[in-house]
């Protein structure tokens, strides 16, 4: 303790914040869902497969400009060609278009442009096409909070964690919290607040109570991961103070140490697993994605050929000039 200000000018606090976040725990709930394609991701191939479909089909106008025919001939038998392609079925070109070197090129930059569309267009059926499960839990304030106000669900908070102190400290900074310390008041006193969470665990997998507690206890607990779900987002922080002389390495090196290990990662990843510490840092880790189709890339690639194409269709002009 620091009595005096002569004597507080030789201390410095080293304050470390997002150790132990709170959070709640709720019964887990699984329900069938049909997943559907979303406009945003149709529209995004519809866009790409057009912006290379009209870079090809600039090639093909100068290929038949410069070989004196109308430059809309045969772009539709071009184009059943290019979309056979995509969809692994035997391609049937006009014959100056297989004859000409650029049109190789064209075609051979269109066939990898189709085989990531193709590739993008499967993966998106396979992650959003279908019926699948999805958690139906109360793992959300706007979820959990009107269950509350009406009793239909308790509290179970731990005495030993940060929101628990500040519950039965009366203390609410949000509606959230004034629901819970409301919902805890409903309850018995002897009920509401356990020194254990081990306590709580029937209760939650009966869903009458929700766990009010530090995060990733899911991580000190073989199991609790498929009983129980998390709530987000974490609606708190324990605040961590160490004490020490201004002078002193140890201060530094400790505030540079965990710096270093948030920095990394590894901070975030470790669990303390002794049932006397409260203290588990957990790292939430995402889900699987789909294949993503990055489109400046496609971009790129469609303008790749393009120039390719003019390129060797400029050489092939100059190459017939000269013969002549």
């Amino acid at each position: 303790m620091v009595y005096n200000i002569e004597r507080a000018r030789h201390f410095g606090y080293t304050r470390i914040t997002d150790i132990t976040k709170a959070t709640f725990y709720v019964k887990r709930r699984m329900a069938w869902r049909v997943n559907v394609v979303s406009w945003k991701a149709i529209q995004s191939i519809v866009t790409v497969t057009l912006a290379s479909g009209g870079a090809s089909f600039f090639c093909l106008f100068f290929i038949n400009r410069c070989d004196g025919k109308n430059g809309l001939k045969d772009v539709g038998r071009v184009f059943v060609g290019m979309f056979s392609v995509a969809l692994n079925f035997s391609p049937c070109y006009p014959r100056y278009v297989r004859s000409r070197l650029s049109g190789r090129v064209l075609l051979a930059f269109w066939a990898i442009g189709a085989f990531l569309l193709s590739s993008y267009f499967q993966s998106l059926l396979t992650t959003s096409v279908g019926i699948g499960q999805k958690s139906d839990s109360d793992d959300t304030p706007e979820k959990l909070g009107p269950k509350l106000r009406a009793r239909n669900v308790l509290v179970c908070a731990d005495l030993g964690s940060y929101v628990g102190k500040m519950l039965s400290q009366c203390t609410a900074p949000s509606q959230f919290m004034r629901d819970l310390r409301a919902a805890i008041d409903y309850t018995t006193p002897s009920g509401a607040f356990v020194d254990t969470p081990n306590w709580c665990v029937g209760k939650v997998s009966r869903g009458t109570h929700v766990l009010v507690t530090y995060s990733g206890l899911e991580e000190c607990r073989p199991g609790f991961r498929e009983q129980f779900e998390r709530g987000e987002p974490r609606f708190d922080t324990q605040l961590v103070t160490v004490l020490a002389t201004r002078t002193s390495s140890i201060r530094r090196l400790f505030g540079s140490l965990v710096g270093r290990l948030v920095e990394t990662g590894w901070l975030e990843d470790v669990c303390d697993p002794p049932v006397y510490s409260n203290i588990c840092y957990h790292n939430l880790r995402e889900p699987p994605v789909m294949f993503r189709l990055e489109s400046k890339l496609l971009a790129l690639l469609c303008l790749a050929g393009f120039l390719a194409a003019s390129l060797v269709l400029c050489l092939e002009i100059l190459l017939a000039r000269t013969r002549r």
